[in-house]
């Protein structure tokens, strides 16, 4: 009898033991443990860190036609004009008029040419001072290919405040870069030798979509 009333003692302080602990195991069921306050605070940084996310890549998805139209034509513009302001005739020509490009080597053969030293930009200054607008404006159409993406851009030529060449749509277009530069030289008249100076003229190129 005193063992068993032993036993029943134990058991009955376990039992005691377990309601006054409630973070113990008792019977395989883990007990409910409240949310630290730490804790708390830190689900609630994170849930705003993601809010805050969202928002910042909603911002830039409605910004990406922006970011897309005007960054590529500006570039566009920009580099049109440095490889007309950087290129030479006689980077494309030798003495003999043989030229990389068939519409300059055409206009070089036929004496159009009066000056290889000048770059194709400055090139286009002479023609309008000589009054060859016409070969001005072809020109500059056929070099549009190597230049630009004729089927995305559109461009055009104006020099000391007259166009030379232009597409269609200028008008129209919201978006339009232009690129300018001030162009002078000179060149000489082969059968006098009279050197004549041109410019200086402000030469622009617009490239719009």
């Amino acid at each position: 009898m005193r063992r068993i009333k032993r036993n029943l003692i134990t058991k009955i302080s376990n039992i005691e033991q377990n309601e006054l602990h409630p973070c113990t195991k008792r019977q395989g069921i883990r007990s409910f443990r409240p949310i630290n306050k730490k804790a708390y605070f830190f689900l609630l940084d994170g849930i705003f860190a993601v809010v805050i996310l969202v928002i910042g890549f909603m911002m830039i998805s409605s910004n990406r036609v922006f970011v897309y139209d005007e960054v590529p034509l500006a570039l566009v513009a920009e580099n049109t004009m440095d490889l007309l302001s950087t290129v030479k005739i006689n980077d494309l020509c030798d003495n003999a008029c043989e030229c990389s490009h068939e519409l300059i080597e055409t206009y070089c053969k036929s004496g159009r040419i009066l000056n290889k030293e000048q770059s194709l930009i400055d090139y286009f200054g002479e023609l309008y001072d000589t009054g060859k607008v016409t070969e001005a404006d072809t020109l500059f159409s056929v070099l549009l290919d190597d230049l630009i993406r004729t089927d995305l851009f559109n461009a055009e030529l104006v020099i000391d405040g007259n166009t030379i060449y232009t597409d269609n749509g200028k008008i129209s277009s919201p978006n339009l870069i232009s690129s300018k530069k001030i162009g002078f030289g000179f060149y000489e008249n082969r059968e006098t030798g009279v050197v004549s100076y041109w410019g200086p003229y402000i030469i622009e190129v617009n490239i719009w979509q």
